[in-house]
């Protein structure tokens, strides 16, 4: 996927969110109106206009994805290369929709290395979104896929209720690494992370705000760094204006054996806490 059909995807998607709002606030307001008891209208107002402010917001953030749909990116479509994904040394994660649990690796000259989506199709993505405004999705069953132009890379499954544990499969749905987050840690985004056989092997710390987290092995080492909205200069022109965080892999440490299991680390954060 391109940068273009990213933005104009996003900007169809935030239309119809502002349209669902907004309908739902002529609702109330029609309620508000007919409604003879006025304890209950006064309290239909706040809902009411907290539809209508939010019904404006979503119409202005898809005006501005969808002029920056127009604009021109010179950037090809995604990339079929599994090592563009593997070997890379730092990546760009933006996300599509949020509620709909999207994001996308781009390369820094804006290729699409990998697609993370969950598999969510037809009249359940909408759902998607009603468990997503009641907070009930965190606690539900997903299954998610990563796959490039060609075929899947991975597959994401966590099962429902309070164990929030996501567990990595490869292409051949091999089980490679599970994560494992923690949910009683107020101060901290945490996650410790488990190889195929349940033996820690890493650990995510996102502090308080996780607007900068890290990924380290068991010897304390610095293997992934990601700073939240962060744009590096050699991708300004590409990338400014995007909402997305910048991913930094240590190869120096990091083995091609290890980036298998540790590479969606920052994805799995997203997909938690954001």
């Amino acid at each position: 996927m391109s940068m273009h059909s990213h933005y104009k995807k996003a900007s169809k998607a935030y239309f119809i969110l502002s349209f669902l709002q907004f309908i739902g606030a002529l609702i109330l307001l029609y309620l508000v109106i007919t409604i003879d008891n006025v304890e209950i209208s006064i309290q239909l107002i706040y809902p009411m206009i907290f539809l209508f402010g939010g019904s404006i917001a979503l119409l202005i953030t898809a005006i501005v994805k969808q002029k920056r749909s127009h604009r021109k990116y010179n950037t090809p479509n995604i990339s079929r290369r599994e090592e563009d994904l593997f070997q890379a040394n730092r990546l760009m994660l933006v996300p599509h929709v949020h509620w709909l649990r999207e994001y996308e690796y781009y390369a820094l000259n804006g290729k699409s290395v990998a697609r993370i989506r969950e598999e969510v199709e037809g009249w359940k993505r909408v759902v998607t979104f009603f468990l997503h405004l009641i907070k009930l999705r965190p606690y539900l069953k997903k299954s998610i896929i990563v796959e490039n132009g060609e075929k899947v890379l991975f597959y994401l499954k966590k099962d429902w209720g309070f164990r929030q544990r996501y567990r990595v499969y490869n292409e051949n749905k091999e089980l490679i690494a599970s994560y494992k987050m923690n949910l009683f840690n107020p101060i901290s985004q945490y996650a410790t992370i488990y190889d195929e056989n349940g033996n820690i092997i890493g650990k995510n710390d996102g502090g308080f705000s996780a607007i900068q987290f890290k990924i380290k092995n068991n010897n304390e080492e610095k293997l992934i760094e990601l700073k939240y909205q962060g744009v590096p200069l050699e991708a300004m022109e590409l990338f400014s204006g995007t909402n997305g965080d910048i991913v930094d892999f240590n190869r120096d440490v990091l083995t091609d054996e290890e980036m298998q299991k540790f590479v969606l680390a920052p994805v799995i954060v997203q997909l938690h806490f954001r």
